[in-house]
C-alpha cells in the first residue's frame, strides 16, 4: 500500500513538470501591411482632418507579439500592431488644410489550431478570437481616438530556421462597425462624423525567439 502511495505521489509531482515541458513559447517583432475595406456613410458634417474612405488609412505596420503552444496542436497568440498613414492636404475656401497623420492600432488575442506540422518543425494553423482597434494620431486625437471591438480570425505558418528561432507568416481579419460620434460642439447635427461597416486585413511576418528550445 505504501509503494502505491509513493508511486501516486510521484505522478502528481511529475505531471505538472511534463505539462510544462510541452509548452512552447515564442516571442518576437513583426512587420506587415494594414488594408481596410468598406466605406463611410454620407455625413451631415465633414472634417478635413479625417479620411474620406477607410482605404486612406492603409499602410505598413510594425509591432510584435507572443505565442504559446500547448502540445502539438493547440495554442494562444497575442499581437499588437500599429499602422501609420497620412491624410492628404485638402483645399478649402479658407486655404489649404493638412496634411494630418493617422494611426490605427490593433491588439488581438486568438486561439490557434494546427492543421499541418508541429511547432518543432514547419507548421500551418488557423486562428480565431477577439480584436481591439484604436483610431488615433493627429486625425482622430481631437475626437477622442475611439476604440472598437471585433471578432478576429485568420491563418498562419511557421518555419523553424534554427533551434531558437522561427520565421512566421500570418493573416488576420477584423470585421466591425466603425462609428465616430459628433463632438460636443457639433452634437446638434444628425448622424456621426464617420460611420460604416469595415473589414480590416492585416498581413504580417515575424522572426520569433523560442526560449528554452533544444
Amino acid at each position: 500500500m505504501r509503494a502505491i502511495t509513493r508511486i501516486v505521489g510521484c505522478l502528481v509531482v511529475l505531471s505538472p513538470m511534463r505539462a510544462a515541458a510541452q509548452v512552447v513559447v515564442e516571442l518576437g517583432p513583426s512587420l506587415g501591411y494594414y488594408r481596410p475595406y468598406g466605406r463611410f456613410d454620407s455625413a451631415s458634417v465633414y472634417s478635413t482632418a479625417l479620411p474620406n474612405t477607410p482605404q486612406n488609412l492603409k499602410g505598413g505596420t510594425w509591432g510584435g507579439g507572443a505565442r504559446g503552444w500547448i502540445g502539438k496542436r493547440l495554442g494562444i497568440e497575442i499581437t499588437a500592431l500599429a499602422a501609420h498613414s497620412t491624410i492628404p492636404q485638402v483645399f478649402t475656401p479658407a486655404g489649404p488644410n493638412g496634411s494630418t497623420s493617422a494611426t490605427v492600432t490593433t491588439v488581438t488575442a486568438q486561439g490557434l489550431v494546427t492543421l499541418i506540422g508541429t511547432p518543432a518543425r514547419q507548421q500551418v494553423w488557423v486562428s480565431a478570437g477577439l480584436g481591439a482597434i484604436r483610431h488615433g494620431g493627429d486625425s482622430y486625437a481631437r475626437y477622442g481616438a475611439p476604440w472598437d471591438l471585433s471578432p478576429a480570425f485568420g491563418a498562419g505558418a511557421g518555419i523553424r530556421l534554427m533551434p531558437h528561432f522561427r520565421a512566421t507568416f500570418a493573416l488576420t481579419t477584423l470585421v466591425y462597425t466603425f462609428d465616430l460620434p459628433m463632438p460636443p460642439e457639433l452634437r446638434l447635427n444628425p448622424g456621426s462624423l464617420e460611420h460604416g461597416h469595415q473589414v480590416d486585413v492585416l498581413t504580417h511576418v515575424g522572426l520569433v525567439w523560442i526560449p528554452g528550445a533544444r
